[in-house]
């Protein structure tokens, strides 16, 4: 008689869907057994109840869905990492009482709900090249110490909704998209971060004025590579050639200009305040290695400075640009 032959196949549908007023605790009793896609309009609970352990969600298809009237509730409880694996589309409520870590490479999470982070506690995409895209909705992580943070080389996408707070880049990308008319401020903190925004060429200056850069880390520089259709600002190891930076000051927003050139030398200073053109302004001084330059007029009459997207160095009389 032949032998029967058995073998266990995973249950793709371990977690069925939550409904309105439900209640499903992940605990991490189970491994973190993986489960297929599904939908939460009531409450998907992470959290270990009594003891430190990793506990989170894997699916191996499909994709996790809160709805409108769902909720994703991330706990600390007593400890251990919380973690998620897989896309996710959200149009409820993530609250995150933890660090919460978005770690497949490759994943995408779409917001158009609401996002809270508590104190000291937060989101941390950390799979290769995921990918985060803000949609609509809120996204609230201005506690003090509270947490949005992108690394290995993934992705924050803004396209709408408001983000309270600053999002960190981490040798990582960010892409503003052409509909968003909200302010936005970022934190870059390494080399390797870039970031992007691809509008109609009139557009350009306007959002970009709207866009806050803080300075970058000591030792570190923005490089700015235009073309037709899109505007790139790259994170670059210094030293360089020449470094080009823009001061926000109170009095007056300011170039700074700084490189390893001889002492005293005559230099001339062009701006571009459109990625096409240069302008008619021209600034000629002594450079010894460090200057501060006043940003020039907007041409043509305009009230305020103007908004500069290349600025060259060069010698006198030189025809490089």
């Amino acid at each position: 008689m032949a032998a029967a032959l058995w073998m266990a196949v995973p249950d793709l549908h371990a977690i069925e869907d939550v409904p309105e007023g439900g209640l499903r605790w992940l605990q991490g009793y189970d491994g973190n057994a993986p489960t297929g896609g599904f939908r939460v309009d009531g409450r998907l609970r992470i959290e270990a109840p009594d003891e430190p352990q990793p506990v989170g969600l894997v699916l191996e298809s499909g994709r996790l869905e809160i709805g409108p009237g769902g909720e994703l509730l991330v706990q600390h409880g007593p400890g251990g990492s919380r973690f998620l694996q897989g896309d996710v589309v959200n149009d409820g409520l993530v609250s995150l009482n933890s660090v919460l870590l978005f770690s497949r490479d490759g994943a995408e999470w779409v917001n158009r709900g609401t996002i809270r982070a508590a104190m000291f506690m937060g989101l941390g995409v950390t799979g290769k090249g995921a990918r985060f895209r803000q949609a609509s909705g809120e996204i609230h992580s201005d506690e003090p110490g509270s947490r949005l943070e992108f690394y290995n080389q993934s992705w924050f996408i803004h396209g709408g909704g408001k983000v309270f707070g600053s999002p960190a880049i981490v040798a990582s990308s960010a892409r503003i998209e052409a509909a968003v008319t909200e302010d936005l401020r970022l934190r870059f903190l390494g080399p390797g971060c870039r970031l992007e925004g691809r509008y109609p060429a009139d557009a350009v200056r306007g959002c970009f004025a709207r866009l806050a850069l803080p300075p970058l880390e000591t030792g570190l520089h923005w490089q700015v590579v235009p073309s037709e259709r899109e505007v790139r600002l790259v994170v670059r190891r210094s030293p360089a050639p020449l470094v080009i930076e823009w001061l926000h000051r109170d009095g007056g927003d300011l170039l700074r200009v700084s490189g390893p050139w001889g002492s005293q030398q005559e230099v001339v200073l062009r701006v571009s305040p459109d990625l096409k053109q240069w302008t008619p302004f021209q600034r000629l001084f002594p450079f010894a290695g460090v200057a501060t330059v006043p940003v020039p007029r907007n041409p043509g009459g305009e009230d305020g400075p103007m908004t500069v997207y290349q600025a060259v160095l060069g010698p006198v009389g030189s025809t490089t640009w």
